[in-house]
């Protein structure tokens, strides 16, 4: 075997370096050339699951990013695969890393209250991680687990207020 994996990556992006620094620099010029060719003023990051720590570490970096809501976010993948007894992802970057800097950003996480893949004790990490903050907003959402129950629930998630 090659070690290349879908379209030809080399399968370390698909395991330790999932959330790599060339990868989230490749997220970041893309947010860049969003934002220039929409003339948006002000970005609104929303993340799923592992997305939700790529919204995290684009937002640690810029100060036009004025909230961050996450759906089952993987905001502490650390602590996510200790939970599972996988390999650490030690070439990936972490969001409970820059917790800290986005202790003034207005944040809605939705956590599922049947999700056994990204439980609640991920976002806890996290939050502990970033410390007090009344921008840090989490809410379980009973009937979701990791892949189900989102769609119907999102309506009225997203209608949600941030309080920061």
């Amino acid at each position: 075997m090659s070690g290349k994996g879908a379209g030809h990556c080399s399968t370390s992006y698909w395991t330790d370096k999932r959330f790599a620094s060339e990868i989230i620099n490749s997220y970041k010029q893309i947010l860049e050339t969003l934002k220039t060719q929409y003339r948006f003023r002000e970005i609104h990051l929303v993340g799923f699951s592992g997305g939700a720590n790529i919204a995290a570490l684009l937002a640690s970096d810029r100060s036009d990013v004025k909230s961050l809501r996450t759906v089952a976010g993987n905001l502490d993948h650390d602590s996510l695969n200790r939970l599972h007894g996988v390999s650490l992802m030690p070439n990936s970057l972490n969001a409970v890393h820059v917790a800290p800097r986005l202790n003034s950003l207005p944040q809605l996480h939705f956590i599922g209250g049947k999700d056994k893949i990204v439980t609640k004790d991920i976002h806890k990490s996290y939050a502990r991680a970033m410390a007090p903050s009344s921008c840090n907003q989490a809410y379980i959402v009973a009937d979701a687990s990791h892949n189900a129950g989102w769609e119907a629930a999102w309506p009225a998630l997203l209608k949600r207020e941030f309080t920061c």
